[in-house]
């Protein structure tokens, strides 16, 4: 009954994961949100050959759950390398290499099919495990889906702790993966939850912003802020960019405001061209946050 129900939850997180990818269309974004879709379709292919109605050795079938871990940490990581050029290549250049090295205590195991021996894993690729996992899910605390990241972290965690040496006598396998379906769905849910939450803003600049942050995480944010105030402080401007957004000059007068309003709008467009498209950009500039219609809000792919 609960295999049942877990399954049904997966195949949900799935089309949703797969509605978030259609939101993506003009970011960068959407290498990320593709490895999620594959991250998803392995949890669930995971589920059904471990739940189905068929008898199938625990050896193979805990090849389907740490290779579903392995490839559940590409979604947050693709966040990292979203931005042109270079997220033409992360792919093939990082993730890929991730996936083999990570992957290497499974695939020894091959060499001795047709019999199926457990995978174990050392302290050493456990570890890099999770620092992958705080590179890339990190990138999202402090944002609004810093929790779904959250939970993201706990999933992969709770997969991966049956197959460690060091953990393996005091981990009970089901219920391990039970719990780890658990909190990937509650991952998904919240994220989509809080993609779907309108943005709060004060001024304009402030909503595109805070939703390029949330999107992007904290990392391309950062680098983000850096070039504009270094522009802020060549031009000078009476804005500045802390972690509340935008705060203005309240002695400025309108011609400054105005002026730096336009050399603001100017660096911010040249500043995420590499990471959005125009008609991104410009549905948050145009829109009035004092108005009661909300300003549009992004999605995260690597939740």
């Amino acid at each position: 009954m609960i295999h049942g129900l877990l399954i049904t939850v997966l195949i949900t997180a799935v089309w949703r994961v797969v509605q978030l990818h259609q939101q993506l269309g003009q970011s960068t974004l959407l290498t990320a949100a593709r490895w999620a879709i594959a991250a998803a379709m392995c949890w669930l292919a995971a589920a059904l050959i471990s739940w189905g109605p068929w008898s199938l050795p625990s050896e193979f079938t805990d090849q389907f759950w740490y290779w579903t871990a392995v490839v559940s940490l590409c979604p947050p990581m693709a966040v990292l390398g979203a931005r042109r050029p270079t997220v033409r290549v992360w792919s093939w250049f990082i993730l890929i290499p991730l996936i083999a090295v990570l992957g290497w205590p499974a695939m020894t195991l091959w060499a001795g099919l047709p019999v199926w021996r457990p995978i174990q894993i050392e302290a050493p690729v456990l570890i890099g495990f999770f620092l992958v996992l705080v590179m890339g899910c990190g990138n999202f605390l402090g944002t609004r889906f810093t929790t779904s990241a959250l939970f993201y972290v706990l999933a992969i965690t709770l997969l991966l702790l049956p197959f460690a040496t060091l953990s393996a006598s005091w981990t009970w396998v089901q219920f391990n993966r039970e719990g780890a379906v658990a909190m990937l769905a509650a991952a998904i849910w919240l994220a989509s939850y809080q993609s779907a939450r309108p943005t709060s803003a004060p001024t304009r600049f402030d909503a595109l912003w805070w939703d390029f942050r949330d999107a992007f995480g904290i990392v391309w944010s950062m680098r983000v802020q850096e070039q504009l105030l270094d522009a802020a402080r060549r031009e000078h401007w009476c804005v500045s960019l802390g972690t509340e957004g935008f705060l203005w000059d309240a002695k400025a007068t309108p011609e400054q405001r105005q002026q730096t309003e336009q050399q603001l709008e100017h660096a911010l467009r040249w500043s995420l061209r590499r990471f959005v498209d125009p008609p991104w950009i410009d549905a948050r500039l145009q829109c009035d946050p004092t108005q009661q219609e909300p300003c549009p809000v992004p999605t995260a792919a690597g939740s």
